[in-house]
């Protein structure tokens, strides 16, 4: 299973969509905790179904801010617990186990801190019940966590930092962009911090010894997407994904010479033959666009990360 969260900062363009679909369409995306969609249930109704996901609870948004959502596709069995315009609490049921998860939306307002800590602790689990927490708190844990601007005050960090150990919560980590968050400058005002995170109580990191956590990047929210890849509990990743033609690889000569070259032959042919110069033809493609657009992506990946240490 692979969850998703992100303050998406409003879904209400076709911008927003298209870049929350992607996500979904990249990472085979299970179950996504949505924060600030800026919503109604109606509006979150039809981008559902756009979506192609099976269930959907809604938190509606006051005006023209907040709204929580969560959406989960059809083989995932949860059950909402509770909710509230910072929350929404739920319990993931399965044949082996059962476990919960908490999606929070920090309030904005650093003398409110304290309303989104006390609701956390309010929802604490057993020990020996398995229980996320995850999002956007709005919050660091240590001034290590940010670039530029002035410093959190010690108390403040502190205070995020007693409710980690009240609840017994620990940080999952991650890989990928150090920040998740960024205020949109490019200039000495530039400011850079980690908001968003994965948390689990004993229970949960013992089920799921071998999630995974990773920080993603997109141009549409100063929010980064993050997401939670569990193994562990008797689960395993999934096989490669079918080969699919793309249109990226219209133009290029040797995508055409391979095709080409499978399809030459005018004579008529059975299906045998058919489906033979199709496998061909796929195999080839894949290992060309392995070879020709991975080497392309590796490049990006390298240059985001040296973007990131020079900033």
């Amino acid at each position: 299973m692979k969850l998703l969260s992100w303050n998406a900062r409003g879904l209400g363009n076709p911008r927003g969509i298209y870049a929350l679909s992607e996500l979904i369409r990249k990472e085979d995306l299970e179950v996504l905790f949505l924060q600030e969609t800026k919503l109604n249930t109606t509006k979150m109704e039809f981008c559902r179904i756009k979506m192609k996901f099976y269930g959907c609870f809604n938190v509606e948004s006051v005006g023209r801010s907040g709204g929580l959502t969560i959406l989960w596709k059809p083989d995932v069995h949860l059950t909402i617990l509770s909710y509230s315009k910072s929350h929404i609490d739920a319990k993931i049921e399965s044949l082996l186990h059962s476990w919960f998860l908490t999606g929070i939306y920090g309030h904005p307002d650093t003398n409110k801190c304290i309303e989104t800590w006390n609701l956390i602790r309010s929802m604490k689990r057993d020990p020996l019940e398995p229980w996320l927490v995850f999002d956007d708190f709005n919050e660091i844990l240590s001034n290590e966590e940010k670039w530029g601007g002035c410093d959190r005050p010690r108390q403040q960090l502190e205070s995020f930092q007693q409710m980690f150990f009240d609840c017994e919560l620990r940080d999952l980590g991650f890989k990928g962009p150090h920040y998740t968050w960024n205020n949109g400058r490019y200039d000495s005002a530039q400011i850079f911090e980690r908001l968003e995170r994965f948390t689990g109580n004993a229970s949960w990191c013992q089920l799921f010894s071998e999630a995974t956590v990773t920080h993603g990047s997109t141009a549409y929210s100063d929010h980064q997407p993050i997401w939670v890849q569990l193994y562990g509990a008797h689960q395993t990743p999934k096989g490669p994904k079918p080969f699919h033609f793309e249109s990226m690889r219209i133009g290029e000569k040797a995508c055409t010479d391979i095709i080409l070259d499978n399809w030459s032959d005018s004579s008529p042919q059975g299906l045998d033959n058919i489906m033979e110069n199709i496998r061909c033809c796929s195999n080839q493609l894949q290992s060309w666009n392995v070879s020709k657009f991975e080497v392309q992506v590796q490049v990006q990946v390298q240059l985001s990360n040296a973007k990131t240490k020079l900033a």
